[in-house]
Formats: structure tokens, C-alpha cells, sequence
């Protein structure tokens, strides 16, 4: 950006010191000068959205481990969370890497255009008392999805809320979601 403001700048302080003494020339040279300073800008402006436009936002933190959810517990960062361990399961996951963020205004400030993916969240609360909570990352759209039978074995054990899933699985139509609840959730059954 700065170099934009540049290319703007510079043509006048050269204009200066070329016509100092001839106006006539100096006037065509400043309005020329100044075609070419604020094409500059616009031109370097453009470039500038162009390269953040394909830059993903910067990672918060560090990734720790790997998170697995498995039909009868969840494994974070290496460690196992029995089902029967656990009184609630919080979680959202709407966000992958990719996911375009341009209508932010976090990113018309200068940060990037594209998610990094790393705004999803899981919240454990265990039978001690202790909450466990991270964020964790997806490399594409729906990669959550591919999950889908431990969360709805964690739904029909009371861990889950159903409509998390309904969420997940992105239904939105009534009759779909009777269905899906008869077909697969115990309580609906």
C-alpha cells in the first residue's frame, strides 16, 4: 500500500524540481503526473486486495494434538473421554479452512480474506466437574460429517443435543428433520 502512496507523491516533488521555472509546462506535467499518481495508487490498491485475497487468516495459538470422536468416547490431544465420563457435549462447527470471510470487518482492516478454520469449538463437561474446552480445526467443508455416527450415538445417550446435528447435517426442512429424528434418534422413536 505504501508503495501506492508513493507512485502518488513522487511525480509532484519531481514536477517541482523539472518545471521550476516554466508554468505552463509545469501545469500540463502536474495534471499528467497526476493521472499517473493516482492510477498508481488504484493500480498497487488493486494488488494489494488481489494478494490478501488468497491469504488465510493467522492461526491463534498452536495446534496440540488430534481430536477423534469415536462411537464411545472423544480422544483430545491424546487423551480419552469415556461417554459414560461425560454429562454434556457442547459443540459447534460451522467454520473450515477456505471458508471466505470477506463480508467481515476484520478483513477489510487487513486481515485475510479466507478462515483458517480453526472456529469450531467442543465443549466436554465430565461427571468430576471439570470442563474441557478447545477449538479445533477443519480442512474442508462438512469434514465434520464424516463423524455423524459417533454424534448421533452421543445424542442417543444424552450427551448431545439433537439439534446440533440437525445443524450439522444442515437440514432445515420440517418433514426431513421427522424424519431424521425418527429414523435415527431413540428418543423420537
Amino acid at each position: 500500500m505504501w508503495i501506492g502512496v508513493l507512485i502518488c507523491f513522487l511525480p509532484f516533488a519531481i514536477q517541482t524540481i523539472i518545471f521550476r521555472n516554466d508554468e505552463s509546462k509545469r501545469i500540463l506535467a502536474l495534471d499528467v503526473l497526476f493521472f499517473f499518481g493516482t492510477f498508481g495508487f488504484i493500480f498497487s490498491a488493486l494488488i494489494n486486495s488481489l494478494i490478501r485475497f488468497n491469504k488465510f487468516e493467522y492461526v491463534e495459538g498452536e495446534f496440540n494434538g488430534e481430536l477423534e470422536f469415536k462411537m464411545n468416547e472423544i480422544i483430545a490431544n491424546n487423551v480419552s473421554f469415556a461417554l459414560e465420563n461425560i454429562i454434556k457435549i457442547n459443540l459447534t462447527a460451522f467454520d473450515y479452512k477456505g471458508w471466505s470471510t470477506y463480508g467481515s470487518f476484520r478483513a477489510n482492516l487487513g486481515d485475510a480474506y479466507k478462515s483458517n478454520g480453526t472456529n469450531n469449538t467442543l465443549e466436554i463437561i465430565l461427571n468430576n466437574g471439570k470442563t474441557i474446552k478447545m477449538n479445533f480445526e477443519q480442512k474442508f467443508k462438512d469434514e465434520i460429517k464424516n463423524d455423524i455416527d459417533a454424534l448421533i450415538n452421543y445424542c442417543n445417550n444424552g450427551k448431545l443435543y439433537y439439534i446440533t446435528i440437525i445443524d450439522i447435517l444442515g437440514l432445515t426442512d420440517y418433514k426431513e428433520i421427522q424424519e431424521f429424528k425418527k429414523k435415527y434418534l431413540k428418543q423420537f422413536q
